[in-house]
């Protein structure tokens, strides 16, 4: 009996402290908050990469937001809005109350934030999302391309330079490329040691019409690898004005040599700085563990 007595006590205490909390629009208040936070961050976090920020700042953001909480419902819960302005609640005459109102001002602000708050969800997710995803897409394929110079040209021309034998595994494998730009390329290349022009000019130029921004080294070296000279020169001038950064494999690289006896050959690494000369003039004076130091002259510092 006394048991029960007690916990329902307790439940009457619970009761009478959320209707204490409703009376005075803590709980709007809460609700307010909650929603107008929402909408914040996820503003914010559109915003500010936009204007290059710091990350740390929507971090900031956040924990300003969640600290504030507590104050905030403990300002509502102590001060009530009146028409002479804010005043603490106990001095506030009950029949000057104008709570009813109040809870009636926020239950439109709630509702007005919700409708943003939707608003913003459904402009995140059919128009801000597709253009994070196409800028990804665009990323990826960018990466795709860096690593295609770096590996799949080369492995393409390993495999298809030697021998015809060599050429029917590069075709397999460049079938199977997941990486479109990659796959093009390779294709491009085994087709024609294959002997099937017409599908090498179909994937140079289908390479040549999507990638053209991002591969113009690419599709000079499949062109100098065909033993097109005029067409390698051309992408490689283009390769040049964007300072693409295969340049750095331009010297050493094996699908350039059908044109190395090109008289515009020596004259185009020269320009871009790979002659041999300019190469072998770059100081490389590198120390290791446990080195020497060359001796110094009597009264040098």
């Amino acid at each position: 009996m006394i048991g029960r007595a007690a916990a329902h006590a307790g439940d009457d205490r619970v009761t009478r402290f959320f209707e204490e909390l409703k009376r005075r629009n803590v709980l709007r208040m809460a609700g307010l908050y909650l929603v107008g936070g929402w909408l914040i961050v996820r503003v914010s976090s559109t915003v500010l990469p936009a204007f290059d920020l710091p990350s740390w700042m929507l971090r900031a953001v956040i924990v300003i937001l969640v600290i504030g909480f507590v104050p905030a419902m403990i300002f509502s819960r102590v001060f009530e809005l009146t028409p002479e302005g804010l005043k603490r609640e106990k001095h506030v005459d009950p029949g000057e109350s104008i709570r009813p109102e109040t809870g009636r001002k926020l239950d439109r602000a709630i509702m007005i934030a919700l409708a943003l708050a939707l608003g913003y969800f459904a402009f995140d997710k059919f128009v801000l999302a597709p253009r994070r995803d196409a800028a990804l897409v665009e990323q990826r394929t960018s990466e795709q391309i860096a690593e295609a110079r770096k590996q799949g040209g080369e492995n393409a021309l390993a495999r298809v330079h030697d021998s015809h034998a060599n050429a029917r595994t590069a075709l397999d494998a460049a079938q199977a490329e997941p990486a479109e730009s990659y796959r093009l390329y390779a294709l491009a290349l085994a087709h024609f040691a294959l002997g099937n022009r017409a599908a090498s000019d179909a994937a140079l130029e289908k390479a040549a019409r999507k990638y053209e921004r991002d591969s113009s080294y690419n599709i000079a070296y499949v062109h100098a690898w065909r033993n097109e000279a005029d067409p390698a020169f051309l992408w490689l001038d283009k390769t040049a004005r964007s300072n693409d950064t295969g340049l750095t494999d331009l010297a050493v690289s094996p699908l350039f040599r059908p044109i190395h006896d090109d008289p515009r050959w020596a004259a185009y690494l020269a320009k871009v700085g790979y002659a041999p000369a300019q190469l072998a003039a770059i100081p490389f004076d590198v120390k290791g563990p446990g080195s020497t130091p060359p001796p110094t002259k009597a009264g040098s510092p």
